[in-house]
């Protein structure tokens, strides 16, 4: 798979080919459990770690009743939304978001 960042990211160039299989041209990535977005910049896609940390929020706060909820936000949750962000300059939009 191939994902396309800079300004010719849209441009539509000749299929690659390596062992006689064809190479796809993505909008979304996957690497090391990150989701880069093609465009312009690179970009973080920020839908999976939002639903991973509202399904770990919902998976413990189901269980748990008595605990502090600081304590398990900061605890299990935190981390799950946090993974990565700091290996990419976020736009005052995204970290709003």
């Amino acid at each position: 798979m191939i994902l396309r960042v800079g300004y010719g990211c849209n441009v539509i160039y000749a299929k690659l080919f390596l062992d006689g299989c064809e190479f796809q041209f993505v909008c979304k990535l996957k690497y090391l459990g990150v989701y880069l977005l093609n465009g312009k910049k690179r970009r973080l896609s920020l839908h999976e770690p939002k639903a991973k940390f509202f399904k770990a929020l919902n998976g413990i706060l189901c269980r748990v009743k008595d605990f502090s909820y600081e304590m398990v936000i900061k605890a299990y949750c935190k981390p799950v939304l946090l993974y990565a962000c700091e290996c990419c300059n976020m736009s005052r939009s995204e970290v709003s978001q």
